[in-house]
């Protein structure tokens, strides 16, 4: 394929001991009907081959630019902002290294992008589950309407990072992920970035992206996931206060409820029912705490919770 066919798309691409994954993860992106210009791939303190195997795989890439950055260990955040820095393409692509794009991935999403009000484009997926079966997730369903990106994603915060294309400067003005949060980053991120006036995020209904590791990402590490999501909710709520008081404590009270629901759900089929008491306690007990985040100042929220330093 010519240069110029090429799609100005950087893949930001973390990898953390993923040598068994991470060639099928990479020859998806070399099959793209509309390659990315580059592949940015963050090796994250591997200690297995990962570093090997993405440097076997340069020529098969081309014409694709693979540029692979080594770090001592940090974390996932921290990886995709090193390659987020490194990129030089105006569409950032989130791809984990156990996940793969189908074919038609970036030709399909990156048409969206001439709305200069799209700030990211996410996709349904397919999600390879822990006994081999095939279970189709709808982002679609739930973030499907323009007009409410940012209430949506807030409340449900179904967009998976491996589906996701992005405005690069977006991304930077948003500060790129905080990676203080030990988990639901890229939550935070999303609600960073829709809380710009006017920003938009298209849900495409293909499922052009495939987990094929993500089981134990959804389930595992329940109570962090857990946590990070309300501390990320503590620093997001003021935002809401623009839909009216009682609409936005609404919304609050409900994805309050949500997220310690998901930990019960997530508790149960991990057999940890043990847990679940305390995700019900905690629930009730953060409640009303949800509550008085939605009417704090946002510059004493911010300084609350650190977020002044944030990017």
């Amino acid at each position: 394929m010519p240069p110029d066919m090429l799609s100005p798309v950087s893949v930001v691409m973390p990898a953390f001991n993923a040598a068994g994954s991470i060639g099928r993860a990479l020859a998806s992106l070399a099959a793209q009907t509309r390659p990315p210009a580059e592949i940015i791939v963050v090796d994250d303190g591997s200690t297995d081959a990962t570093a090997a195997v993405v440097q076997a795989e340069i020529e098969n890439l081309l014409p694709s630019r693979l540029v692979l950055v080594t770090q001592p260990n940090r974390g996932a955040g921290a990886a995709r902002n090193r390659a987020i820095e490194v990129a030089t393409q105006p569409f950032l692509g989130f791809l984990d290294a156990d996940d793969c794009w189908l074919e038609q991935k970036i030709e399909l999403c990156l048409p969206a992008f001439e709305d200069p009000a799209v700030r990211l484009v996410c996709t349904d997926f397919d999600l390879v589950t822990a006994d081999g079966q095939m279970q189709r997730l709808r982002s679609s369903r739930r973030l499907g309407n323009p007009a409410r990106s940012l209430h949506d994603q807030f409340l449900y915060g179904s967009v998976g990072t491996s589906t996701v294309l992005a405005r690069r400067d977006a991304v930077l003005r948003a500060g790129g992920f905080d990676d203080r949060l030990p988990a639901a980053q890229d939550y935070d991120l999303w609600i960073e970035i829709l809380g710009e006036p006017g920003a938009r995020l298209v849900v495409l209904e293909e499922p052009l992206t495939v987990y094929t590791g993500g089981h134990s990402g959804i389930t595992g590490n329940v109570a962090k996931r857990r946590d990070c999501s309300m501390l990320s909710l503590y620093q997001q709520a003021w935002r809401l206060r623009g839909a009216g008081e009682m609409v936005a404590l609404a919304d609050v009270m409900k994805r309050t409820l949500i997220v310690h629901l998901q930990a019960v759900a997530a508790h149960r089929e991990k057999t940890e029912i043990m847990r679940i008491p305390g995700d019900i306690i905690l629930m009730l007990c953060r409640l009303p705490l949800a509550a008085l985040r939605l009417y704090l100042p946002a510059q004493r929220q911010r300084a609350l919770t650190g977020d002044s330093d944030r990017g």
